[in-house]
């Protein structure tokens, strides 16, 4: 399976520079990540949203030179909520959805990930993680620009007469 390869490409890559990349190369082998985009619509970045929606075309494009009549796409016997209820489906990646886009986080989008899935396995959770991961760093890498930037919420640190700052 090349499901474990692609939960670490998502890993080390949501949140990062290479997200984009990251995202289009893995949407190419299975196609769910790629509702990873809407993070970049939903906060507007959309030389973001292009370049994955871009990359993964090109990426797909030589399938269309293959016969593709007998690839597995049925979705009998699985787990999954469309399975079980297709309206059901429908209404609840609908709201998560919504959800992505009101308040855009990397985790709800890997939500997204797990619910979008037709035919659902349960190593498909792990999505979960690679969300989490990227929200941590995230966090911490806003942590790092408003302590470095003074003026943001932050106290600035101020020299005292003895030479070592003092946060005031």
């Amino acid at each position: 399976h090349v499901q474990p390869a692609l939960i670490a490409a998502l890993a080390w890559g949501l949140g990062t520079r290479w997200g984009p990349i990251v995202i289009a190369v893995v949407a190419s082998l299975k196609l769910t990540p790629i509702v990873y985009v809407a993070v970049f619509v939903a906060r507007r970045q959309w030389t973001k949203a292009a370049v994955t929606i871009g990359l993964t075309a090109a990426l797909v494009a030589p399938m269309l030179f293959f016969d593709l009549r007998f690839f597995p796409a049925d979705t009998t016997g699985s787990w999954g909520l469309f399975e079980w209820s297709p309206i059901l489906w429908v209404v609840v990646v609908g709201a998560v959805t919504t959800y992505v886009f009101v308040r855009p986080s990397w985790f709800a989008a890997s939500v997204l990930a797990t619910l979008t899935i037709p035919k659902f396995v349960y190593y498909d959770v792990a999505y979960l993680v690679t969300g989490l991961r990227a929200d941590q760093r995230e966090r911490e890498r806003e942590a790092r620009a408003a302590v470095a930037t003074p003026g943001l919420g932050y106290p600035a640190a101020q020299p005292t007469s003895g030479g070592e700052p003092h946060v005031t």
